[in-house]
């Protein structure tokens, strides 16, 4: 018996280890019980950070815990501005326990991950999508916040990529388009642009509601049988923004359905220096 509680022992670069601070946030991440926002940071701007810290937020409040919130915004601007870097994938993860009863979380319950990134490149790549039938519940609550169990997601993948294609896309058990492992989905008809809607079990992403906003994009249920119907579909992600889909199952799209879709990547673009502009305003003020 140990005094004082339990005891816990991490082995880790062929030591063993007892730093106490960091052990019961290595026990939540080893379980599953953590969140996370993926923020793109590129020259200056985390992007749509309010935006991602609101719906971490809002499940925070649905998992009964609650945060005094330091200023990891000015943190992490800090260490990337003084570190040199132009473009970067940026992780705040938040572990806690998902049973539900109140908590109120302390700095040691938080990481910040920075992954620099390479300069974008001006052609992003299309992709390929082979539709599956989703192995979750659409009706489970917890789909609809970010969490960390992504193992699933990444299995489901490379079934994908072992077929020839890029990702998955998953179905509702009533044929209707979900989202990929990794991204939303939106289709194109004419100068209208269609979305699945969070109610068929998706995670609702940051650019989705971004371009929901500024380009009117509709939320509708899109059925297997109605791919065919549409001039082409198109991802959108945080840091991988948005990609032409040229392929899902049987059916390809036009290449020339990407001018287009360059269009719209403008229209993205444009939303995107709108936001730097505030931004930059807001810190000067």
């Amino acid at each position: 018996m140990v005094k004082g509680g339990s005891k816990m022992l991490l082995f880790f670069n062929n030591a063993w280890h007892e730093n106490k601070d960091i052990f019961p946030i290595l026990a939540r991440l080893s379980s599953g019980q953590a969140l996370f926002e993926t923020i793109h940071y590129q020259d200056g701007v985390l992007y749509f950070w309010e935006k991602h810290l609101k719906r971490m937020e809002q499940s925070l409040a649905f998992f009964k815990a609650a945060v005094d919130w330091p200023d990891l915004k000015s943190i992490i601007l800090q260490k990337l501005e003084n570190a040199d870097c132009r473009s970067a994938r940026v992780k705040l993860v938040c572990t806690l326990p998902f049973e539900g009863r109140t908590s109120q979380l302390i700095p040691t319950d938080f990481l910040i991950l920075i992954e620099f990134l390479p300069e974008k490149q001006s052609v992003t790549a299309s992709v390929r999508l082979k539709t599956m039938d989703s192995p979750f519940n659409p009706e489970v609550a917890l789909l609809q916040h970010k969490t960390i169990n992504y193992g699933y997601h990444f299995y489901f993948k490379g079934l994908a990529q072992q077929e020839g294609f890029d990702d998955v896309l998953y179905l509702h058990p009533k044929g209707f388009l979900m989202e990929t492992s990794m991204a939303n989905i939106i289709g194109v008809k004419g100068d209208k642009l269609f979305t699945p809607p969070s109610s068929v079990g998706l995670l609702p992403g940051i650019v989705r509601s971004v371009l929901i906003q500024e380009l009117e994009v509709i939320e509708t249920k899109i059925h297997k049988n109605e791919i065919a119907a549409f001039d082409y579909f198109f991802l959108t992600s945080s840091v991988r923004e948005l990609r032409f889909v040229e392929q899902i199952d049987r059916w390809t799209f036009a290449a020339e359905h990407k001018r287009h879709f360059l269009q719209i990547e403008r229209s993205w673009q444009v939303i995107k220096q709108e936001y730097r502009a505030r931004q930059r305003s807001h810190s000067q003020s």
